[in-house]
Formats: C-alpha cells, structure tokens, sequence
C-alpha cells in the first residue's frame, strides 16, 4: 500500500518561464532556504536546452508525532531527484525522493502544461510508502500533509521568485 498525493498549482507564467526558472541553481539554493531546511545542498545541477536535472541533499526539522520521531528521528535526511524534460509544449518531471536509513520512499512525477494565456497548471502526482507494519500508514499520512504543506510553501516562493524576474 501506498498514500497518494496529488496537486495542482496554476502559475502566471508559461511552462518555458518556469522551465527557465529552474536552470539556475541560485533559484534552487534560495528555495531550499526558503523552505527553512536545516541544510541542504544541490549536489546536481545540469541544465539542458530542453530541461534540468536537479540533486538535492535536505535535512528538515521532523514535525511529526513522539511515536514517529522513535522511528524516524528528530530530523528526516531526505534526497530529491528532479529530472525535468521537454514534453511537448510543456514538461515533464521524474521525482523520486528517497530517506537513506528510513522505512519511506517517495516517487512521482510532476508536469508543467500550458493552461491559457501566460499561463500553466504545475502537477504534483506522489506515491508516499512505508516498508513499517502497522504503523506505515499513520508515517504516509504523516509525510503526505508535510509534502503537501511543503508544496504550498514552495509556490509562494515561486511566485515571488516568479515576479522578481
């Protein structure tokens, strides 16, 4: 079994802006900052013409229940693959972020698609698993709501990222 998350955000900006927006490593670092991660670094960067491929070592503060943070520990060590890819007029994105040591994975995709003038709809699909017996789902439920708030914080900053340029 797995917990499922999926989101739609709607930005004024075309796919090939946000794309653009996302070949420089500067936006990645002042994300991940933004985010408030305990630290991290881009341990990737290759833009490409028609896409990037983006590493990112985290470390974020666990916000979760006393009986997951026995299992998980104070903090999560997370590991965020991002390929991103032309798909048409819009892109497409491999995400797999892995939690060395810990019983969760998470894999999906996400999707830049024009949607109106200067304008896109950004997909999140996610597949949240924990390998635990009995308390796996209450650790996917957990992760789904914080990948989620993540996501919500995430846009504002690409929003204000957005219109700076």
């Amino acid at each position: 079994m797995s917990t499922h998350l999926s989101k739609i955000d709607r930005y004024p900006a075309s796919p090939d802006k946000l794309i653009a927006m996302m070949r420089s490593r500067e936006f990645f670092e002042a994300k991940y900052a933004h985010l408030e991660d305990i630290k991290f670094e881009v341990t990737k960067f290759e833009p490409s013409g028609d896409g990037v491929v983006v590493e990112v070592d985290r470390e974020v503060a666990a916000d979760m229940p006393d009986f997951a943070k026995k299992i998980l520990g104070e903090t999560n060590h997370l590991v965020q693959h991002e390929t991103w890819s032309k798909d048409g007029a819009g892109y497409s994105c491999e995400l797999i972020i892995d939690s060395p040591g810990k019983p969760i994975t998470m894999k999906g995709s996400m999707s830049i698609v024009a949607a109106g003038e200067g304008e896109s709809d950004w997909a999140l699909d996610l597949d949240i698993h924990s390998s635990l017996p009995l308390v796996g789902r209450k650790i996917e439920k957990i992760a789904h709501d914080q990948t989620r708030s993540a996501s919500d914080k995430e846009m504002e900053f690409n929003l204000g990222w957005l219109a700076s340029l």
